[in-house]
């Protein structure tokens, strides 16, 4: 339940940057670029929320496209985008966001934004930072 909100969160941020239909080729062979990631999320949301979706077959063709390294990349910007999440959330609540909203845009609930909002609060007042 909460993969299936932090996808259709991700597919929501992502569209607001790029407009993307499902099958579309990877453009200039970039498995990576925003237009393919987006273009994943959505077919494997739709393949996999529909009876007559071939998930098999799909994860078949995307085992195929992405490589290793590919995988290593993502893996790695991940734990950077989690790492760098109290950061964003502070700012974010700075700009006026309230931690729903924030939680609505991220896919995280608002306890754990109000954490992360505290967590950078914390390193701020420790290092200085304001």
């Amino acid at each position: 339940m909460l993969q299936s909100a932090f996808m259709r969160v991700v597919i929501d941020l992502i569209d607001t940057y790029t407009a993307v239909s499902p099958g579309a080729p990877v453009p200039d062979g970039d498995t990576l670029s925003r237009r393919n990631l987006v273009s994943v999320i959505r077919t494997h949301y739709g393949t996999s929320h529909h009876e007559d979706g071939d998930l098999d077959g799909l994860l078949d063709d995307y085992a195929d496209e992405f490589s290793l390294d590919d995988v290593r990349i993502i893996r790695a910007v991940a734990a950077i985008l989690t790492d760098t999440m109290p950061r964003m959330a502070h700012k974010a609540r700075e700009n006026g966001m309230s931690p729903d909203e924030i939680a609505q845009k991220t896919g995280y609930t608002s306890s754990r934004i109000a954490q992360f909002i505290r967590q950078e609060k914390e390193r701020r007042a420790g290092s200085g930072d304001k």
